[in-house]
């Protein structure tokens, strides 16, 4: 049975007005903002950030103060990350759990991919930068221009700002560094620790036992003090994010904050979710529904695609055939293999208006590590489909070189550098929802039937299959699945 978390009174109604008013900030702090926001997180992002968090956002950045070591497991669209990414800003700029000779502050971040752990970095600069503006509007001026980026390092100081790390000056260098699900940050320091989306780091590697145990727990065990989150979506019931779940007979320090969807009491957010219900329940798809959006942990192992309702509409145009060349406007996927399994894969497809159809033009797939004339096939295969008007390749493969050669042969604005990973759940209810409405048609190709047949519930394929030809059929058909999506729905913010 599950047990949402329940939040408390003092966190809700009038005693959530109550915090954030300026009669409270009088009585508590003798009407100083900044000792206001010195003091607790959700005051440094309302009052210096713009940020007001929800009733349930300011229950658990109060929870986080009070306890060391937290697991939320969160419904989708909920604004986790903007509670954790607020706490960090807070922690940071104040110097709040200085530790070491040094006496500063020091959070590490391990996200699901490399590049969530960049954004996660981005994000950060992005909230002090906002910030900048938002004091100098607050206080007139009168703590400068700058107030969070005056205190980023210059070019004559030893710290640094990158992609990876950014520091802030308060009583020395407080600094965030944030690494995808590896064992490189073996041994840094951290008074703070945050997890993210960890249900999903065994979509990226194989050690993440390995990574806890080697990364994290030494922190643990080192510094008493540190603080340690854990935050994801569910991801099944399995794999190292179940295990640290405070739940049945797990030994576990965690406190688990547990939410789903209608915690967020927003009447547009709320019938938005109610329309995805609609839709998932539509494709058979209700299992993800409650995974995604009640949070409950679903043990998907079943077949992802109905065979008779999805794959067999893909392909009852059994007449089609592979086209060679084509001049009017497609798109095109790649995706990219490996040199153990998966296969390197380029799709082109169209969209037919009047049908309102998406349909799979050309693919070509290469052998296991066969794929070093990619870039001369790339540009043969523009001169037989001329007009491609955008190439979506995963982020994830391909290296930067590849990236850069590709922008300087076709230009920036030709290339779609997708987050493969971390929109893979949203990309596939697109495109499943999509063939079970017959919008999704393709030639007759036996490995791409095999790969829907044997693509599961987890978004993974069956031990003995592949997934390198849908997925890059997906990416070349993702722009006019998502462009649906806002007609239907309009563009709802989180």
């Amino acid at each position: 049975m599950v047990e949402y978390t329940k939040i408390p009174e003092e966190y809700l109604g009038e005693n959530y007005d109550k915090f954030f008013s300026l009669d409270t900030i009088k009585e508590k702090y003798g009407g100083n903002i900044l000792k206001a926001c010195e003091d607790h997180p959700a005051y440094h992002m309302y009052f210096l950030e713009g940020i007001k968090p929800r009733d349930y956002q300011l229950y658990a950045l109060d929870m986080m103060v009070k306890h060391n070591f937290i697991f939320f497991l969160w419904a989708r669209r909920l604004g986790k990350s903007t509670v954790i990414k607020g706490f960090d800003s807070w922690a940071m700029f104040w110097n709040k759990y200085p530790q070491g000779r040094e006496r500063t502050t020091k959070i590490l971040v391990i996200a699901h991919t490399n590049d969530s752990a960049e954004s996660y970095i981005e994000e950060i600069r992005d909230m002090y930068e906002v910030g900048d503006r938002r004091v100098e509007a607050l206080f007139k001026g009168k703590l400068g221009k700058k107030y969070f980026t005056s205190k980023f390092p210059k070019k004559t100081d030893n710290a640094k700002n990158n992609q990876s790390q950014l520091n802030i000056y308060n009583k020395g260098w407080n600094r965030i560094e944030a690494y995808p699900p590896t064992t490189r940050p073996r041994g840094r320091p951290a008074s703070v620790i945050n997890m993210d989306e960890i249900g999903f780091w065994c979509d990226y590697t194989t050690d993440e036992y390995r990574i806890y145990s080697e990364v994290v727990r030494p922190i643990i065990t080192d510094q008493p003090n540190v603080k340690c989150f854990a935050a994801t979506t569910p991801n099944g019931s399995t794999g190292l994010y179940y295990d640290l779940l405070p739940i049945d007979d797990h030994v576990t320090p965690y406190k688990l904050i547990w939410f789903p969807y209608w915690v967020r009491k927003d009447k547009t957010y709320l019938d938005e979710i109610k329309r995805i219900e609609e839709e998932y329940k539509a494709a058979g798809m209700y299992d993800a529904f409650r995974q995604e959006y009640l949070a409950e942990l679903v043990n998907k192992s079943t077949a992802y695609f109905d065979k008779e309702n999805e794959i067999d509409k893909v392909f009852e145009n059994s007449n089609r055939e592979m086209l060679m060349s084509y001049n009017g406007e497609c798109q095109a996927g790649i995706d990219f293999g490996g040199n153990v399994k998966s296969r390197t894969v380029i799709t082109i497809s169209r969209y037919d208006k009047e049908r309102d159809k998406i349909v799979r033009l050309y693919h070509k797939r290469y052998e296991v590590g066969k794929d070093s004339t990619l870039k001369e096939d790339i540009i043969e295969i523009a001169t037989r489909f001329p007009n491609i008007v955008k190439w979506h390749v995963d982020s994830q493969g391909g290296g930067s070189s590849f990236y850069a050669w590709f922008k300087e042969t076709f230009g920036s604005h030709m290339i779609d550098e997708i987050t493969f990973r971390g929109r893979k759940a949203d990309m596939y209810r697109l495109f499943k929802i999509a063939c079970y409405k017959g919008r999704i048609e393709s030639y007759y190709d036996p490995i791409l039937r095999d790969e829907m047949l044997n693509f599961t519930a987890d978004l993974k394929p069956s031990k003995h299959s592949t997934d390198d030809l849908l997925d890059s059929f997906l990416m070349s058909a993702i722009e006019w699945l998502e462009e649906k999506q806002k007609i239907k729905y309009g563009v709802i913010k989180y």
